[in-house]
């Protein structure tokens, strides 16, 4: 009986376990469809376009904390180098702008 207890047991476990990845798979999806809904309906530039004009400030502001959304002043500095208007919702920074971004820190004054 108590070999069959100890199967019973781990065969739990084992489920246990699978749950708990598929539950961190759907997850991440979700983090991922959320964020492309955000870059979908606030698109910002390519990071390329605007990171090496932007000001120092503005690039101290938005290194503090790549995944924050963009504060107003910044988004209208985009918008201003890059000649584009800019709706006024929530504007994040997309994974390839991020990326893009740490590559090209440099010591700002």
């Amino acid at each position: 009986m108590s070999n069959a207890k100890n199967g019973e047991e781990r065969a739990d476990a084992e489920s246990v376990a699978e749950e708990s990845v598929a539950a961190e798979s759907v997850s991440a999806d979700s983090v991922t469809a959320e964020e492309s809904a955000d870059n979908r309906s606030n698109p910002l530039p390519p990071a390329e376009h605007w990171w090496p004009k932007l000001s120092v400030e503005a690039k101290h502001a938005l290194l503090e904390n790549l995944h924050a959304p963009l504060g107003a002043v910044i988004v209208q500095e985009i918008a201003l180098i890059t000649k584009r208007s800019r709706d006024t919702g929530i504007a994040h920074l997309s994974e390839e702008d991020r990326r893009y971004i740490l590559t090209q820190i440099e010591p700002v004054d």
